[in-house]
């Protein structure tokens, strides 16, 4: 801090330079690379830091994956030192450490900050840790490249790969990379304490859970997809859950970029079981190979076994047929087609594009569906739900008899049909809203509250469970605040993405035929991250057919207030959000895009897609 305060008191000279090197120096050891590249590079202009400065700054880059930019600057280098190897690997390893924190001797103490706790696992490239973040005091996942893996070595490019594709994708669907470093070997992660799918499989899952787990995988796939990476090993022991069970995918050690070519290298690379008949042969990839692999998933989840049971499984992949899930487990037949067509043999036959699988998972009518998004509850002596909503325990309490399941009930506020309060889950610890209603439900409201809990997914609450003869339903307590009451302005690339979210929130809600009918400013809550969630409960009730323009409407106003502003209210929403994200454009442009159609949550995102891809041609046709 007092360095911080120095450089930026300090006027431009010496003094100042030597507290910047001093400053990226520190901050390198905390992991804050981009911040200490800039302070390195401001030191670097002194003549009397620059040395010091430049070799920092080679380090700082080859963590980063900008191994030309380190290259360059160890070139400048050596034209005033022929002695320094011209070798960055060899470079790095040979500059004395900088001085490290108070950590320095506690060898369970990672690249300065992290301290490791528990092992969760191991395996041949190296061993997962719980980790403490003695800076942030997060509880994180660490993954620590074997020492026996050497630089340059196939494991080491795998790891080196992850980490510089996994750090570039933020989606709630993909596992959140924090912090990495490639010199030193490790990855730092978000902690799914919801463990994997491989461990969930193994109690067995309902069809909706199945689905649910499904359509979180494909909305991270389809990021990934757009960003040109073929992740190529999906499977159950890649995909994992946070605490509100929410599905994320992780380990992109073997990822492919799809702009590198269309010629595979380095063998046989993913997990054979899991393996499209293209990567087998070594023929050119495309998504259609990550849908294979989720199709062996999907079999897997629903029928507890493999499709093909080995071992030879390159013969079985290539020209064995894939038996029915429905005769192998008994399952809704539903599913056979949908699992045949991502099963195909040639990449052609399976899906073109994640959204029509999606659609078509969607429309499944699955045995459970009457009973949406149940959780089971803790054993109690008492059946009624009130009393499961009473405090932890009751005065007069038996000795020895369990606690009821909500606790620590803290009051929301009401409507004009229910009120609301906060609880914690003492079965899963994790907090959760109550809402109770005033009367029962009727039918029209009901199949209303069953639609929003088919919906629930990363953008949209999750209703948890509905008690109709108390007339109680449990939601998950999402984070953030509501975009109504934000004070800071999103860029217009920020919010094209939050109108994608949106349209992706409410797309099966009206794919059902249903709509939300309460979306506003105040039902719409937006993290820190800018990830929105559109609240379930509290609503007041909707009457007659359902509106999905009007939820589309609702949704573009938001959108164009969160940018620029109160709109005018004589402009249309779909006038106020074009003008909003695109600003300047051409009319023909605006024309254009008033001319598509927004009729619903589908529509929405493809009026979206077309906003991103102007606001993207706008930005290259501004650079130089």
């Amino acid at each position: 801090r007092l360095l911080e305060r120095s450089v930026r008191n300090l006027d431009a000279g010496p003094e100042r330079s030597r507290a910047n090197l001093l400053l990226g120096n520190i901050l390198a050891q905390l992991m804050q690379h981009e911040a200490a590249v800039r302070c390195l590079q401001d030191a670097a202009l002194d003549e009397g830091c620059r040395e010091q400065a430049q070799a920092a700054l080679i380090s700082e880059f080859m963590t980063m994956g900008l191994r030309e930019a380190a290259r360059d600057i160890l070139r400048e280098l050596r034209s005033n030192d022929p002695s320094l190897s011209p070798d960055l690997e060899a470079f790095v390893r040979s500059r004395k450490a900088p001085d490290r924190t108070r950590h320095a001797r506690d060898a369970r103490i990672i690249g300065g900050r992290y301290r490791l706790e528990d092992l969760l696992g191991s395996g041949a490239s190296g061993r997962v840790y719980r980790a403490i973040d003695t800076v942030s005091d997060n509880v994180v996942a660490l993954k620590l490249l074997a020492s026996t893996h050497a630089h340059g070595g196939e494991p080491y490019q795998r790891f080196a790969r992850e980490a510089n594709i996994a750090k570039g994708l933020h989606h709630p669907n993909i596992v959140e990379v924090y912090d990495f470093s490639v010199e030193h070997g490790f990855l730092v992660m978000e902690l799914m304490i919801g463990g994997s799918l491989e461990t969930r499989m193994a109690g067995g899952m309902k069809p909706t859970a199945i689905r649910r787990m499904c359509m979180d995988v494909l909305a991270g796939l389809e990021l990934a997809h757009q960003r040109g990476i073929i992740h190529r090993d999906i499977k159950p022991a890649n995909i994992f859950f946070d605490a509100r069970g929410v599905a994320k995918i992780g380990d992109f050690g073997v990822a492919h970029l799809l702009d590198l070519g269309q010629t595979q290298t380095g063998g046989l690379i993913g997990t054979l079981a899991y393996m499209s008949p293209e990567q087998i042969t070594g023929a050119p990839l495309g998504i259609s190979a990550d849908l294979y692999g989720f199709g062996v998933t999907v079999f897997e989840s629903i029928c507890g076994r493999l499709p093909f049971l080995g071992p030879d499984f390159v013969a079985q992949h290539l020209g064995e047929l894939v038996p029915l899930a429905s005769e192998v487990s008994g399952c809704d037949a539903s599913w056979d087609p949908i699992l045949e067509r991502l099963l195909a043999k040639s990449p052609g036959d399976r899906y073109d594009s994640i959204a029509v699988l999606r659609r078509e998972l969607q429309s499944l009518q699955l045995a459970d569906d009457s009973r949406p998004l149940m959780i089971p509850r803790a054993p109690r002596r008492r059946s009624s739900a009130v009393s499961a909503l009473m405090p932890a325990v009751r005065p007069d309490a038996e000795a020895g008899e369990e606690k009821t399941r909500y606790a620590f009930e803290t009051p929301l506020g009401s409507t004009a049909q229910s009120t609301l309060a906060r609880a914690i889950d003492t079965t899963l610890n994790r907090s959760v809203i109550i809402e109770r209603f005033t009367e029962a439900l009727d039918e029209d409201a009901e199949r209303r509250l069953y639609t929003l809990a088919r919906g629930g997914g990363p953008f949209l609450q999750r209703a948890l469970s509905y008690e109709r003869k108390d007339a109680i339903a449990i939601y998950e307590a999402p984070t953030g605040s509501p975009i109504g009451e934000r004070e800071n302005m999103l860029s217009a690339r920020l919010a094209t993405s939050l109108l994608k979210r949106l349209a992706r929130a409410i797309a099966p809600l009206h794919a059902s035929d249903r709509a939300h009918g309460g979306l506003s400013g105040t039902t719409i809550l937006l993290d820190d991250r800018g990830h929105p969630t559109i609240l379930v409960c509290g609503l007041d009730a909707v009457r007659g057919p359902a509106d999905a323009q009007a939820d589309v409407d609702a949704i573009m106003s938001i959108v164009a207030k969160s940018v620029a502003g109160a709109r005018p209210p004589e402009v249309e929403a779909r006038q106020a959000v074009i003008d909003a994200l695109l600003g300047g454009a051409e009319t023909l442009v605006k024309s254009a895009l008033l001319k598509l159609p927004s009729r619903d949550g589908e529509e929405l995102y493809a009026f979206a897609e077309a906003i991103e891809i102007e606001l993207l041609e706008q930005k290259q046709g501004a650079t130089p």
